[in-house]
């Protein structure tokens, strides 16, 4: 904590040297640069905030990874996409809770290459996606499919008996 206070009152100093800016205020650039070049900033555009997750007992970390999804629905199918390239087959969970409440957990990996890393764009970690379906589904008549980075789920609509959170997927 000492370092926040002390990077917020370097802020604050620097924020009123550049409140004075006078004829030149490109001259301050420099300055600004390197405050936010420093290690406290990197090491706060790397922190993560603990939620829990709607109704589970499990916490995770929400990232800035929030996996877009597609619905799609047919006289008798629910179908989800969604983008997940790099996803760690092994940590990949899906859960349903009353037959109409999605969520889907897991982790995306970091390219074996990080060690070189010169820009990145994409995010990496875990995650947890939830979506309320259109209609109730039947929890043990899901078809899972993934590929080229697209995890695609085909639910059979129905009512269904189970109540709670059930596990659907938990491999793939």
């Amino acid at each position: 904590m000492k370092h926040f206070h002390d990077a917020m009152r370097q802020l604050q100093q620097a924020t009123g040297r550049i409140s004075h800016l006078g004829e030149n205020p490109w001259g301050h650039l420099p300055e600004l640069e390197k405050f936010f070049n420093q290690p406290f900033w990197q090491q706060m555009s790397q922190w993560e905030p603990p939620v829990t997750a709607e109704k589970t007992s499990e916490t995770v970390k929400e990232t800035a990874l929030h996996p877009p999804l597609d619905l799609f629905q047919t006289l008798g199918k629910i179908i989800v996409s969604c983008e997940l390239p790099g996803l760690d087959r092994n940590s990949l969970k899906v859960a349903l809770r009353d037959g109409k409440k999605l969520y889907i957990k897991g982790k995306t990996k970091q390219h074996d290459l990080s060690d070189f890393l010169i820009q990145r764009e994409r995010t990496y970690g875990k995650f947890i996606r939830e979506v309320t379906l259109p209609d109730e589904v039947l929890s043990n008549k899901v078809k899972t499919k993934y590929r080229d980075g697209i995890l695609e789920l085909q639910f059979t609509k129905g009512s269904n008996s189970d109540t709670g959170l059930v596990y659907v997927v938990t491999e793939i």
